[in-house]
């Protein structure tokens, strides 16, 4: 089983900004795992262990988050994109399938539409698709203040104070993913709420330019999973060569929240996916 404590960590500067990056390695078919927002590239170690040995692994620390630069600005998805397209060039990995949640997402949907030939498959867990395709100023405002008050409440806490807040609310998550989870909020910048500017992408027409085998992963609207059911349909109907697949009993974090039957699905695709 893998740990992330063992695995290859290094930076490399892309676009002017030190991005950093865990790695399983070997010369095995890539998945490059792209996390959510105030997350890290640390936060995936369930997915690790249960399938670092027969994939190489990327984890990514977006900027913003983890050990990566932090710039005042530039939090857009295509930015993120772009700095995804410089990592996998300077690491010379070709056509991985990318696993992103959140805002990873709809980073790994972005780099899919504006570089096709970068990308073997896509997997979204619980990505952002909004109703609307724009929100208003005054919708960006406040999302950005509530979000940075909220990093900066979690940032004067003690870890210890973190795990125990978050485990009340996440009774199903594996005792291994509280830590990482509270580490990723200390390390995160609060310049990351300048994401606001691109929290919806135009995911409509996006979505028709997708070619790749994608597989949208959605969860209850009511216990905070984004995509309602009549939006995952939507979705699904736009892509090329898409299916969206809901998890029950998952709220955002599906893969934290139902793991066991989050990872039967992922497994199931990949190797689809790897056997063509």
């Amino acid at each position: 089983m893998f740990a992330l404590e063992n695995l290859a960590s290094a930076d490399i500067y892309v676009n002017g900004l030190k991005i950093h990056y865990y790695r399983t390695g070997g010369a095995k078919p890539p998945l490059v795992l792209l996390h959510g927002i105030t997350d890290s590239g640390s936060c995936w170690p369930r997915l690790v262990q249960h399938l670092g040995a027969k994939l190489d692994m990327l984890m990514v620390d977006a900027r913003g988050h983890g050990l990566s630069d932090a710039p005042e600005r530039g939090y857009s998805f295509d930015e993120q994109a772009s700095d995804l397209v410089g990592l996998l060039e300077a690491l010379e990995i070709h056509q991985p399938v990318l696993l992103g949640h959140s805002m990873g997402a709809m980073t790994a949907i972005a780099l899919a539409a504006s570089s096709p030939g970068l990308v073997r498959a896509l997997i979204l867990e619980d990505p952002p698709l909004s109703a609307k395709d724009q929100i208003s100023l005054d919708e960006s405002k406040i999302w950005r203040k509530e979000a940075r008050n909220k990093i900066e409440k979690m940032q004067s806490q003690t870890l210890s104070e973190i795990i125990s807040d978050r485990r009340g609310q996440a009774p199903n998550w594996s005792e291994g993913e509280f830590m990482p989870w509270a580490e990723a909020k200390h390390q995160v910048s609060p310049n990351v709420v300048e994401i606001a500017f691109s929290l919806q992408l135009p995911w409509r027409s996006i979505f028709k330019q997708i070619a790749c085998p994608t597989l949208l992963l959605t969860a209850d609207p009511d216990d905070g999973g984004r995509v309602p059911p009549e939006i995952a349909d939507e979705a699904a109907a736009l892509l090329s060569n898409g299916q969206a697949v809901y998890i029950k009993d998952a709220g955002h974090n599906i893969r934290r929240d139902q793991f066991e039957k989050y990872l039967a699905v992922v497994r199931d695709f990949l190797a689809e996916i790897y056997e063509n």
